[in-house]
């Protein structure tokens, strides 16, 4: 409760608190842990694999360039059709139950907090069209205390649901989805992104 916290409702405070939590090493993603209940396993792991379908599809230009491979068990690899170049990668470990998804590009944090961000919204070609699919299976999968893991640009992005003492309602301290960011030093993700669930 904002006025509980501050007092008179006044826009220059609400920027001095989005500044402090946007100083502290792990950033509050702004989305309760309440929020979309109806996603599950499922829903996350799906909007995971369209975001990398479309990450592919806009190298590739066009859905008819791309080329799904099957390796070895549940891997696949999103090859353009021409010349078996790979945009992407699917490897799923069954004993580790560990999914892994890279393909080519760049992830910031704003791809997390801006919701309505993405500029292709256009393209027929493309599954997702407003940005926030990605924060709501992150969501998801920390509410079924699934790890998610995502590297990319030289930084690691860790997820967790945690309090937030910045945010009480009738007293107590809401549940948020926050964002642990790292330095990450591996020099063959430069360029790609890496998810880890």
């Amino acid at each position: 409760d904002y006025n509980e916290l501050y007092g008179t409702w006044n826009i220059e405070k609400i920027y001095e608190l989005i500044r402090k939590l946007n100083e502290k090493d792990q950033k509050n993603m702004w989305i309760s842990e309440k929020y979309c209940t109806n996603w599950g396993l499922k829903e996350a792991i799906r909007e995971f694999l369209q975001n990398q379908y479309d990450e592919v599809i806009l190298k590739l230009k066009s859905k008819t360039n791309l080329k799904v491979t099957k390796k070895e068990n549940y891997n696949f690899d999103l090859c353009d059709k021409s010349n078996n170049k790979i945009f992407g990668i699917i490897e799923y470990n069954k004993d580790q139950k560990k999914l892994s998804l890279s393909n080519e590009g760049k992830l910031t944090l704003a791809d997390f907090l801006l919701g309505g961000s993405k500029n292709e919204q256009n393209n027929p070609d493309l599954i997702g069209k407003f940005g926030e699919g990605m924060k709501l299976a992150i969501l998801a999968l920390c509410r079924l205390d699934k790890k998610v893991e995502i590297i990319s640009s030289k930084t690691k992005y860790n997820f967790e649901i945690k309090k937030d003492k910045n945010f009480i309602k009738n007293g107590v301290p809401q549940k948020c989805l926050h964002c642990k960011i790292e330095t990450y030093e591996e020099n063959d993700l430069v360029d790609k992104v890496k998810i880890i669930i």
